[in-house]
Formats: C-alpha cells, sequence, structure tokens
C-alpha cells in the first residue's frame, strides 16, 4: 500500500547510497511532467533537468519514460536534447547535440538527429506507439560501440538499432544541457503527456526492457541499482543506489 506521500515503501534499492528510499509510484499522465508552455506561450516551452548539468555523462545510458499519444498531436513532437559540454561556441549548448523527436502516428516516429562540429544527421526509427494509449519507449545510448537502439512498448524482435559515430565523440563527457520537450527542427514544443521519466547509467538489455514493459507503471525496474535519475511529482532528482 502506498503511503500518504504516493510512495511505496516496500520497493527498496540495494544497500548503498539509495538504500532506504522508495521509488517513486506512477503519478499519472497530466499530473506530473508537463511542458510549461506550449510553443513558448506560457514559458520557455521545455523543462531542463537541472541536476545533470556538469555532471560525467556514462559511457553507457539509458533513457526511459511513458507517454500518451493523442490523434491531435502537431506535425512535430519534441522530445529530448542534450550537449555535452565541448566549446564549439553553438550558442545554444556546445559540443554534440542530440535530439529525439517525433511525428504523428501514421508517419515515421522517433527521429534521432545528432549534430558534432556542425555535421548534422538523422535516422528514422520506424517504430510506432498507439494513439489513445500509454506506450512504453526506451532509448539505449552506447558511446562505447556507438550504437543507439530505440524500443517501443517492448517489441525488443522490432528494435531499431542504429550506427551513431558522428554524434558520440567524447569531448568534455559533461552534460552541458538537458532538456525535454524541446523544440524540433519546425520550431515546435512538445505537447504530448509524459508520466515516469527515468535514466540509468547502463544500457538495458533486451530482457530489462521488458521485465520493465510488462511491470508497468508504477513498480519497480529491472536494473533498480543502476538508476541515477527520476521524476518525483514536482522536480526531477539524481539518485546512487550504488553498492557501498
Amino acid at each position: 500500500m502506498a503511503s500518504r506521500n504516493g510512495l511505496n515503501p516496500k520497493i527498496r534499492g540495494p544497500k548503498g547510497v539509495g538504500f532506504g528510499r522508495a521509488l517513486p509510484s506512477a503519478f499519472g499522465f497530466g499530473n506530473g511532467i508537463q511542458p510549461p508552455g506550449i510553443n513558448g506561450a506560457n514559458g520557455p516551452g521545455y523543462l531542463t533537468i537541472s541536476p545533470l548539468i556538469g555532471t560525467p555523462i556514462p559511457p553507457k545510458w539509458t533513457i526511459e519514460f511513458w507517454i500518451l499519444p493523442q490523434a491531435q498531436m502537431p506535425t512535430f513532437e519534441g522530445w529530448i536534447q542534450y550537449n555535452d559540454g565541448y566549446p564549439t561556441g553553438s550558442g545554444e549548448g556546445d559540443g554534440e547535440e542530440i535530439r529525439l523527436q517525433g511525428q504523428p502516428p501514421g508517419n515515421r516516429w522517433f527521429q534521432f538527429l545528432g549534430t558534432t562540429a556542425g555535421i548534422s544527421m538523422g535516422i528514422n526509427i520506424p517504430q510506432q506507439p498507439i494513439v489513445g494509449i500509454k506506450n512504453h519507449i526506451v532509448f539505449t545510448i552506447d558511446t562505447v560501440a556507438l550504437l543507439l537502439t530505440c524500443v517501443v512498448n517492448g517489441d525488443i524482435t522490432e528494435k531499431a538499432i542504429t550506427e551513431i559515430t558522428l554524434v558520440t565523440n567524447p569531448y568534455l563527457g559533461i552534460y552541458q544541457l538537458f532538456n525535454i520537450f524541446t523544440l524540433t527542427t519546425q520550431g515546435l514544443f512538445a505537447s504530448i503527456l509524459t508520466d515516469e521519466f527515468r535514466m540509468y547509467n547502463e544500457a538495458l538489455s533486451d530482457t530489462d526492457i521488458l521485465i520493465n514493459y510488462n511491470n508497468g507503471r508504477g513498480n519497480n525496474p529491472a536494473k533498480t541499482e543502476s538508476l541515477f535519475v527520476w521524476y518525483t511529482f514536482d522536480k526531477f532528482e539524481m539518485l546512487d543506489f550504488s553498492k557501498l
């Protein structure tokens, strides 16, 4: 049974810095992560994960979240943007820039865009979330093997895999910025409902991804010890479940 603050005290990480911390349960679409302004009308139009700024980028990491797409989506939805801190003077954060953006169902979803010292690339990821239901999205980034993968709704048989050589030069290896609901190449901010945003300091395996999808929202992930960012109702929080 969840406690009054919405956390489940029975869900624990292994002993370590994070031991004794309850993982947050799902907070509900529209009641948690929301962009502060649609197309900048009521704010910057994106959310920044401030605790990440200035921290090292793991050589392998994972981004996981749930979305609830609607039929009236705009032409493009902005997702995630980060820069690695290399001083190129680009003006909008420096160094490599990676953006994930989606198109409405019926088109190719999740276009992966990267820029390194002015070199741009885009990879279309053909898996498609389903309108009107909760969809589980997982991206893994491996800067050692130079691979990016995307799995939608636990369908590991249709996992999209692509090389990311152009966007994984090590440079300074820190997060200079990390935004979600970012601008797309068409200048639109995201408006899609999002829930249970998590980041891991390893590339989750197919088995881990499938377990997380089958567990649904509000349950502990397969790899609690590798969590390093989550969203707790009103803020993003860094954490460490590493063993003592």
